[in-house]
């Protein structure tokens, strides 16, 4: 599902139009890109937690040559489902 699919998903069940959904939506991606720059977790009970997360410095291969690289340490953006989400999606497998 793209960008545009889930807002016009959001507007019918929530039963609003388009222009203020649209504008919601992006409110929460804002809201959570701040908390992430931030350094801050989001926690969504029945939903899941984004949470930065660091990965530290390690050593790679560059898979063209084989040589060696060094791989710099990062923060990049994890998402936890909540018990609530991993539940819902194991029922729809069976």
């Amino acid at each position: 599902m793209n960008k545009k699919a889930f807002y016009k998903k959001v507007a019918l069940n929530c039963g609003l139009d388009s222009a203020t959904t649209v504008r919601v939506c992006e409110a929460f991606i804002e809201t959570v890109k701040q908390a992430y720059a931030s350094g801050e977790t989001v926690s969504l009970t029945g939903f899941g937690i984004f949470a930065p997360k660091h990965t530290p410095q390690r050593q790679g291969r560059n898979p063209h040559s084989g040589d060696p690289v060094t791989i710099p340490a990062a923060t990049k953006l994890d998402f936890k489902p909540s018990q609530t989400l991993r539940i819902i999606k194991n029922v729809e497998k069976e």
